[in-house]
């Protein structure tokens, strides 16, 4: 994968061209940072409007590295979350409420 690439069910839906980058903040999945100047002490906030989709696959790369395998699962509890397949770790919604599955 190309660190210039986003892709969209398979298809390539944008290239940027920066040789080089560094994010001062955390990747949101879900929602929206946003950042306002005298909010917050100066940090990211994210906009609590919630979304609705259906995700089957999310994969983040560093680079050539996979760094990022999600797949949606439930535990055995029945609380949803996004398992890792490099971890080995499910990760649960890290904001308010759970996830809402079908």
């Amino acid at each position: 994968q190309n660190k210039n690439e986003t892709y969209v069910n398979g298809s390539k839906y944008i290239t940027v061209s920066k040789a080089n980058f560094t994010s001062p903040s955390t990747l949101t999945l879900f929602g929206m940072k946003t950042f306002e100047a005298g909010n917050n002490n100066g940090a990211d906030s994210v906009d609590v409007r919630t979304s609705k989709l259906k995700l089957y696959f999310c994969k983040i790369w560093d680079n050539e590295t996979l760094i990022r395998d999600f797949i949606p699962v439930k535990n055995s509890t029945g609380v949803a979350g996004l398992y890792d397949k490099v971890n080995k770790k499910i990760y649960y919604n890290a904001g308010s409420g759970n996830f809402e599955t079908n």
